[in-house]
C-alpha cells in the first residue's frame, strides 16, 4: 500500500519544496506551468529542427506547435500530477532520439531519472515507459543493456503498484483486461473521437469553445489522424533518418494501443484511451507533422522544391499562426480571475459562518458548473486564513485510497466539530453552506462525482471497510462511527448495522448492540451471524425467552452452526438463564 503511494507524491514534493522556499501557490501554479509547456514547445522545436530542412516549413511547424502539449493534457489531463508524467516521458523521449542520432551523446542517466520521477508522478506512466524501452532498445544496440534494466526496473514498479493497489483498488486491479479489446464499434469511436473529445472536455471544463479553440482541435485531430495512418510507411522507408524513424515508430505503437483501448463504464481506468492519446502529445504532433512533410517530400521530389515561388508574404503565415494559438490560449488563462473571485467570496462565506477548529468536507460539488469552478474548495484546504481558524478543508481526493493524502481525521474522532460544506453555483458564481455533522458519524463527500466513485453505494462500502479495520483493531468508537456513515449512506446496508451491533457490544453497550442487531436481521433475514449476535445479546441481558427463537431460526438456515446449538441449550435450560454468554461475533 505505501509502496503504491510512491506513485502520487513527485507533485507533492515539488511543491512541498517551492512552498518551504518562500514560492506563493500563484506562483508555483504559474512556474510548473510554464515548467511544462517550455519543456514540449522546447522538444517540438528540437526535434523539427532535426528532421524538417526547409526552414519556413519548419518555422510553420514551430508555431503549430506551441500548443502541441494542449491536447488533453493540461485541458483533460490536468492534474499535475499526469501532466508532470507526461512532460517527464517526452523529454527522455527526445534525449534518447537525441543519443540515437549524435554519436558522443550519453543520455542513459538523465532518461533513467526522468523515467523513475515520471512515475513518482503518477503510476499511469509505466505502460508508455516499457514503450520508450522498446524504442530505445530497437534504435540503440550500444545501449541495450541499460535499457534493459531500465525495463526490468519499470517493470518491477508496475507489478509492485499492481500488487500493493489499496483494498480499495483490489477490484480494478482484476479488470485491467478491459482497458484493450478488438471491437469495430469501439475502433470507430477512436477516429471520431479524435475529433471530438477535446472540444468536448473544454467545452465540459470552461462551458464553452471559442471559434480559434475549434480550430485548433480540429487541426490537432487531422493531424494526430495523418500521423496515425502515415507512420508505419515512414518507419519503414524512412531508413536514412534515425529521428525521423523513431518518432515514427513511437507514434505506431501509440496509435495501435490507442486505436485497441476501450472506455467501459466498468474499466479500472476512466477515459484511458484519452489518456493514451494525451500523453504523448508533443510526440504524436511531431510525428504528424512530420509525416505529412515526408511524404510530401517523396511526391514533389524533382520539382521546384526550393524556389520561393509564391511566398512573398509567406514570412507572415508563422507569426499569424502564433498569434491563433494566442487567441485559443487567453480565453482560458483568463478564467483565474474567476477562480479568484471565488475563492475570496466563498472564504468570505466560511469566516462568516463562525466555523473554526473543525473538519470541513466538501459537498455538492455535482452542482457547480462550470467544471473548472470546482478547483476552488481545493485551494481553501491551504488557504492561510483557514488553516488560522484551524479548518481542515476535506476535497474529494482525500476520499480515494490511492492517491496519499488521507487526512487522519476523517478515520479518527480526534474531538474536532465537523461540517459538511454544501457548494452550488450560478452563472460562474459560487455559494457555500456549513452545516454541523452529528459527531456520532463521519461527513463524506455527498452529491460529489456521483456518477463514478462518489455514489453512495461507493461510499459506504469505502466507510464499512474502515470501520471493519478499525473494529479489527479493537477501536470500537471510531468503528462504530464508520458502521453508522455506511449506514447513513445505505440505509439498508444489513452487515453495516451488524457490525455496528458487534462494536457496541463489545464496548460493553448491550442494549443498544440488540438495535442494530434487529435491524439487520430485519433487512436480511437470512442473515444468520446476525441472529446469533442478536441472540446472544439478548441472552446477555437476561432475555432468554426472546433469544431462543433468533437461534431456532439460525439453526433452520444452518443446522451445524456450533454456536447457536450451544447458544439454545443455555437459553432453554432454566439453570443457566444467569451465565454469560458467548462473545458477539462479526462478518
Amino acid at each position: 500500500y505505501y509502496t503504491f503511494q510512491f506513485t502520487y507524491i513527485g507533485h507533492y514534493a515539488i511543491s512541498r519544496l517551492l512552498t518551504d522556499l518562500g514560492v506563493a501557490p500563484p506562483y508555483q501554479v504559474l512556474g510548473l506551468y510554464l515548467l511544462q509547456a517550455g519543456i514540449a514547445f522546447v522538444v517540438v522545436w528540437r526535434l523539427l529542427e532535426r528532421m524538417v530542412a526547409h526552414p519556413w516549413v519548419r518555422c510553420v511547424g514551430i508555431a503549430l506547435g506551441t500548443l502541441a502539449f494542449w491536447d488533453g493534457v493540461f485541458l483533460w489531463g490536468g492534474p499535475l500530477a499526469y501532466s508532470l508524467a507526461a512532460s517527464c516521458l517526452t523529454w527522455a523521449t527526445y534525449l534518447a532520439i537525441r543519443e540515437a542520432v549524435e554519436a558522443r551523446a550519453r543520455h542513459s542517466t538523465a532518461i533513467t531519472l526522468l523515467v523513475a520521477f515520471a512515475i513518482v508522478c503518477h503510476p499511469f506512466a509505466v505502460p508508455f515507459a516499457l514503450l520508450l524501452c522498446g524504442l530505445r532498445f530497437l534504435f540503440m544496440p550500444a545501449r541495450r543493456w541499460p535499457t534493459m534494466l531500465l525495463a526490468a526496473g519499470v517493470a518491477v514498479a508496475a507489478y509492485v503498484i499492481v500488487r500493493d493497489s489499496p483494498p480499495s483498488e483490489a477490484s480494478a486491479v482484476h479488470t485491467l483486461g478491459l482497458l484493450f479489446g478488438v471491437r469495430p464499434g469501439d475502433m470507430a469511436d477512436r477516429i471520431t473521437g479524435l475529433f471530438t473529445q477535446d472540444a468536448l472536455f473544454a467545452r465540459t471544463l470552461f462551458g464553452r469553445v471559442t471559434l480559434p479553440g475549434e480550430i485548433f482541435f480540429v487541426l490537432m485531430a487531422v493531424l494526430h489522424l495523418a500521423g496515425f495512418l502515415i507512420s508505419p510507411y515512414v518507419a519503414l522507408r524512412a531508413r536514412g533518418e534515425t529521428a525521423l524513424r523513431m518518432v515514427a515508430v513511437l507514434n505506431t505503437g501509440v496509435g495501435l494501443l490507442y486505436l485497441f483501448a476501450r472506455d467501459v463504464p466498468m474499466a479500472p481506468i476512466p477515459e484511458w484511451p484519452q489518456r493514451i492519446l494525451t500523453l504523448y502529445s508533443p510526440i504524436t504532433y511531431v510525428a504528424g507533422f512530420t509525416g505529412i512533410v515526408y511524404v510530401l517530400r517523396r511526391v514533389m521530389r524533382g520539382t521546384r522544391e526550393g524556389k520561393d515561388r509564391g511566398r512573398r508574404w509567406g514570412w507572415a503565415i508563422p507569426p499569424a499562426i502564433l498569434a491563433g494559438m494566442v487567441l485559443v490560449e487567453v480565453p482560458i488563462l483568463r478564467v483565474g480571475s474567476a477562480i479568484g473571485t471565488n475563492l475570496a467570496k466563498l472564504r468570505d462565506e466560511i469566516v462568516a459562518s463562525g466555523a473554526t477548529n473543525a473538519v470541513v468536507v466538501i459537498g455538492g460539488l455535482d452542482d457547480v458548473h462550470p467544471f473548472y469552478l470546482r478547483c476552488v474548495p481545493f485551494l481553501l484546504f491551504s488557504d492561510p486564513v483557514m488553516i488560522s481558524r484551524h479548518l481542515l478543508v476535506s476535497t474529494e481526493w482525500h476520499f480515494q485510497a490511492r492517491h496519499p493524502s488521507r487526512i487522519t481525521e476523517l478515520s479518527i474522532d480526534l474531538g474536532r466539530k465537523r461540517y459538511l460544506a454544501k457548494f452550488k453555483s450560478e452563472h460562474s458564481v459560487m455559494s457555500v453552506v456549513l452545516v454541523e455533522q452529528p459527531n456520532n458519524r463521519f461527513p463524506v463527500i455527498e452529491h460529489t462525482e456521483q456518477n463514478r466513485w462518489g455514489n453512495a453505494p461507493a461510499l459506504a462500502l469505502g466507510q464499512f471497510r474502515q470501520g471493519m479495520e478499525l473494529l479489527d483493531a479493537g477501536d470500537y468508537r471510531d468503528a462504530l462511527e464508520h458502521f453508522n456513515t455506511a449506514i447513513h449512506l445505505q440505509p439498508k446496508f444489513a452487515s453495516a448495522w451488524n457490525d455496528g451491533g458487534a462494536a457496541l457490544y463489545k464496548a460493553g453497550q448491550p442494549a443498544d448492540a440488540a438495535g442494530y442487531f434487529a435491524q439487520a436481521v430485519k433487512l436480511d433475514p437470512e442473515f444468520v451471524d446476525a441472529r446469533v449476535n442478536l441472540a446472544t445479546v439478548l441472552l446477555d441481558l437476561g432475555r432468554p425467552a426472546e433469544a431462543i427463537p433468533q437461534l431456532q431460526a439460525a439453526l433452520k438456515q444452518k443446522p451445524d452452526n456450533a454456536l447457536a446449538r450451544q447458544l439454545l441449550n443455555r437459553a432453554t435450560d432454566a439453570g443457566h438463564e444467569g451465565a454469560p454468554a458467548a462473545a458477539a461475533k462479526h462478518p
